[in-house]
């Protein structure tokens, strides 16, 4: 047992003094030119483990390096935020230097560097709660000299830091595989809403080159109605104890079907409100704040003043069919809205919309291949999240010694 909780008997626990070889603390002082090669690094150039280069070219020269005293940090260190965002941590790939946001530990031979990134990053709480300062939260160079951690042998490092790297590494392909897939579905969309799927033949219409036996109309000759939406009083807390979904833009989160949100509301505040019940599957959008997004709602639900219902003549067009076309317009939307605070669009306008229409068969058909890559999407999310849970899970047990690693 010891201060940092129980350890395995052959662990430590040690100050950072005692197992690191340098702490570089940068200079303050911004440098005015950037024409050198080597990397002058900010907490936003973090993106993920490691660390070589600045996002936004801002390159020294060694004669700026020297001039300002300020310090060269070698590859392989394990650089942490000292201020701001306490915990953000990345190990150097390459000789750098960075802002005065950041402290540089250099590893002693009894250190693994991907170990000590590791084991700094789980330390982000501890950090922020020995923190000073009133607006912006700071931790010296003799703090973190002073820093307390849990020290297992050199072995048992590596082989910590080989298992949370593996998962590390999978985690990253995991979200390469992603982002690939959201760009497939980007150029589908652009493709399969513009051309049509087999088309040969196309016209001029006043939305640009469609497919021949396709129609352009506007969005009011294909609604029976569009439905807004209001806010109970928060005066009354009894009218959010129901079971009725109420949306609003917070629950715009990317989602193509929608039943739950983040609050809830009864018939009794329906009634006494400007709030409507909306029937399932209607195209919820939004026409303030979040111009662009929408989704469908698979339940009964009620929206609040920032949405619309739209009704939909599924004779003419499917709900899932105008959804993909309505998120493929989304800068155009955007575009439309106005206001100097929080921009809005108008029903005239929203009603205004010219919009591409297919035969009902070949709508069913592109929502259900656009359909097909969405559910890769969330399976690649899905396994994002598990994997981090994984991650967080792995890091707690094995930094703490509660799981052991043979070596």
């Amino acid at each position: 047992m010891t201060e940092l909780g129980e350890i395995p008997e052959e662990w430590e626990v040690v100050e950072l003094s005692n197992v690191i070889n340098n702490f570089l603390v940068p200079m303050r002082d911004k440098p005015k030119v950037f024409d050198g090669d080597i990397p002058w690094c900010r907490i936003e150039d973090i993106e993920g483990k490691y660390l070589n280069d600045s996002k936004s070219a801002q390159r020294i020269t060694i004669e700026t390096l020297a001039e300002m005293n300020l310090k060269l940090i070698p590859k392989g260190s394990v650089i942490c935020s000292c201020s701001a965002r306490l915990g953000v941590c990345a190990i150097t790939t390459k000789e750098l230097t960075t802002n005065q946001t950041f402290i540089a530990l250099v590893p002693g031979e009894n250190v693994n560097n991907e170990f000590l990134y590791y084991l700094m990053t789980k330390q982000a709480s501890r950090l922020q709660s020995l923190s000073s300062g009133t607006t912006i939260a700071y931790l010296s160079r003799k703090q973190f000299e002073q820093f307390k951690v849990v020290m297992p042998t050199l072995k048992e490092q590596l082989k910590i830091a080989d298992i949370l790297s593996t998962v590390d590494e999978t985690i990253e392909k995991t979200d390469q595989l992603l982002e690939k897939t959201k760009e497939l579905k980007k150029g589908l969309m652009q493709q399969l809403l513009t051309k049509g799927i087999g088309h040969t033949t196309f016209k001029q219409t006043e939305l640009g080159e469609i497919p021949e036996g396709w129609e352009v109309f506007v969005l009011s000759d294909l609604v029976h109605k569009i439905v807004g939406g209001g806010t109970p009083s928060r005066k009354k807390i009894e009218y959010y104890s129901g079971d009725i979904p109420w949306f609003t833009v917070k629950d715009m989160d990317g989602s193509f079907y929608k039943d739950i949100s983040q609050e809830y509301i009864n018939e009794v505040a329906i009634q006494k409100s400007s709030a409507n019940l909306i029937d399932p599957k209607k195209v919820i959008i939004a026409t303030r704040i979040a111009l662009g997004r929408g989704f469908i709602n698979t339940v009964s639900i009620s929206i609040n003043q920032d949405l619309k219902a739209v009704y939909l003549n599924e004779e003419k067009v499917l709900a899932d069919y105008f959804l993909y076309w309505y998120l493929s317009q989304a800068e155009k939307i955007e575009g439309l809205g106005s206001g100097s605070t929080v921009k809005g669009i108008r029903l005239e306008q929203l009603k205004g919309l010219n919009v591409p229409v297919p035969s009902l068969l070949e709508q069913q058909k592109i929502a259900r291949f656009l359909s097909s890559v969405d559910e890769q999407i969330s399976i690649y999310k899905n396994e994002k999240e598990r994997l981090k849970e994984l991650k967080k899970g792995l890091i707690q047990k094995l930094l703490t010694g509660k799981i052991r690693i043979k070596v």
